[in-house]
C-alpha cells in the first residue's frame, strides 16, 4: 500500500511540474508574441509602411474606369467610387484609355468653350489637357507602349494626331484622310497607319516615325475597311492588301493577308477572297487571329507559323485575344438584340459559352472596330470579361456564372 501511494504521488507530482513547464512556455511565447507585434507596428509607423487596406477575395473582379452618361469619369477602386471629372464625353468613339503604367487615363471632355484630349491621375487625380479643339472631336485615343504619346484621330477632319503626354511639346496632325486606323510599334518609335480605308479604293498603309516625325514608307495596296497590325519585334507588320486591278470595277475585289517586313520582304498567309478582314496579333508572339466576313459566313481563325486554323464558324461579331494567349474571347448574336460571350481554347479548339446581354450603343460601336480599339474586355489576370449592357457595366467570369454587376455606366475599361 505504502509502494502504491508512493507511486501515486510521484504521478501527481509529475503531472503538477509537467503542467508549471506548460504554463511558463505558454508565458513566454506570449510575451514573444507582444513584443514581436510591437515591434513590427513601431516600424510600420516609423517608416511609414501601411498593411493593404483590402485584400481582394478570389472572385471580386478588378478595378475599373467607367464614363457615365452625365459625363463623370469614375474610378472603381477596391470598393471606393472616385469621381475623377464631370466633363468627360459619353458618345461615340471617344473611349477612355488606361496608361501602361496603370496610373492614368487618357479622356476625351468636353467644356462650353472646347473638346479636349486630357489625361488625368488615378493616383491623386490631377488633370493636364493635351490638346483642345473648338470644333472637332478627338475618338480613338491610343497610349504608345512605352506611354511617352497619345495618337488619336479627329472625327471632322479625320486628321491622325501625336502628343507627347507629359503635355510638354505641342501636338502634330501627321496624316489625313477618313477614316484611319493605327497601330504603335512595339518600341513606340512609330505609327502603323492605313488611311483612307472605306470605298473601292483602299486608301495607303503608311510608316510614320514618330523620332524624324516623317513618313517613311506607303503601300498602296490595302483593302477596305481593317486596321494593320505590327509584329511582336516591331520588324514587320501584317495587313490587308487587295491584289485585284483597282481600275477595273467589273473585278470583284479580293482580301489577302500580307506579312511585310521593312526590308519589303512580303508573304502571302492568308487569301479570303471576297471578305472583309479583321486583325487582331496575340499579346505574346506573332499568332495572328482574324474574322473574316463574307455574305453568307463569318469565321474566325488563328495563324501561327504557318499554320492556318479554323477556330469557329459561329458567326462571331468580334474578338480579343486572353492576356496570356491561350484562349480567346469572341461575341456571336443570339438574336436582334442580345449577343453571347463564347470563350474559345487554342489548346483543344473547345468552345464554352457564356452569358448573353444588350449591349449598349457604345459597346456596339467597339465591337465594330475592335481590330481598330486596342482596348481589351479581358482583366489581366484572364478571368473576367468586361460587358456594358443597355442599363448597367457588367463583369462575366470565366467559370459560366452570373455576371456581377458594377455599376452605372455607358463604357469602361479595367484599371488592372
Amino acid at each position: 500500500m505504502v509502494t502504491m501511494y508512493t507511486q501515486k504521488n510521484k504521478i501527481r507530482l509529475g503531472e503538477e511540474m509537467l503542467q508549471r513547464l506548460l504554463l511558463f512556455f505558454i508565458i513566454i511565447m506570449s510575451c514573444v508574441v507582444l513584443t514581436t507585434t510591437g515591434v513590427v507596428v513601431w516600424s510600420l509607423r516609423t517608416y511609414g509602411f501601411s498593411l493593404p487596406a483590402q485584400i481582394r477575395p478570389a472572385h471580386t473582379p478588378p478595378d475599373w474606369v467607367a464614363v457615365t452618361a452625365a459625363g463623370e469619369l469614375q474610378y472603381h477602386h477596391d470598393g471606393q467610387t472616385t469621381v475623377l471629372r464631370s466633363d468627360a464625353v459619353a458618345q461615340g468613339y471617344a473611349l477612355p484609355s488606361i496608361a501602361p503604367n496603370g496610373q492614368h487615363v487618357v479622356f476625351a471632355r468636353q467644356t462650353n468653350e472646347l473638346l479636349a484630349v486630357a489625361v488625368v491621375s488615378l493616383v491623386d487625380g490631377q488633370m493636364r489637357d493635351l490638346y483642345t479643339s473648338d470644333s472637332e472631336s478627338p475618338i480613338a485615343l491610343q497610349w504608345s507602349p512605352d506611354g511617352r504619346y497619345v495618337a488619336f484621330l479627329l472625327d471632322g477632319s479625320g486628321a491622325t494626331v501625336v502628343v507627347a503626354s507629359d503635355g510638354r511639346s505641342p501636338a502634330l496632325t501627321i496624316a489625313n484622310g477618313t477614316p484611319a486606323y493605327m497601330d504603335w510599334s512595339p518600341d513606340s518609335t512609330a505609327l502603323l497607319l492605313h488611311i483612307g480605308g472605306i470605298g473601292r479604293d483602299g486608301g495607303v498603309v503608311g510608316i510614320y516615325d514618330v523620332t524624324t516625325q516623317t513618313v517613311i514608307q506607303t503601300y498602296n495596296d490595302p483593302a477596305d475597311f481593317q486596321a494593320p497590325q505590327w509584329d511582336a519585334q516591331g520588324t514587320g507588320f501584317f495587313y490587308v492588301a487587295d491584289p485585284t486591278p483597282q481600275a477595273d470595277a467589273m473585278v470583284q475585289p479580293a482580301a489577302q493577308i500580307v506579312y511585310q517586313l521593312r526590308d519589303g520582304t512580303r508573304t502571302i498567309i492568308a487569301q479570303e477572297g471576297l471578305a472583309t478582314v479583321r486583325l487582331l496579333r496575340a499579346p505574346r508572339g506573332n499568332a495572328l487571329a482574324f474574322i473574316a466576313s463574307r455574305s453568307d459566313e463569318r469565321v474566325l481563325r488563328v495563324w501561327d507559323n504557318g499554320t492556318l486554323t479554323t477556330l469557329s464558324n459561329a458567326a462571331p461579331l468580334a474578338a480579343w485575344w486572353s492576356p496570356d494567349a491561350s484562349q480567346i474571347a469572341m461575341i456571336t448574336a443570339v438574336d436582334d438584340q442580345q449577343v453571347r460571350w463564347n470563350v474559345v481554347t487554342l489548346a483543344n479548339q473547345q468552345q464554352r459559352p457564356l452569358q448573353s446581354f444588350i449591349p449598349s450603343d457604345m459597346h456596339i460601336g467597339y465591337m465594330r472596330y475592335f481590330d481598330a480599339y486596342r482596348i481589351s474586355p479581358w482583366s489581366k489576370d484572364g478571368q473576367w470579361l468586361l460587358t456594358t449592357t443597355t442599363t448597367i457595366i457588367q463583369a462575366q467570369t470565366l467559370d459560366g456564372g452570373a455576371m456581377v454587376p458594377l455599376g452605372p455606366g455607358e463604357f469602361a475599361v479595367w484599371a488592372e
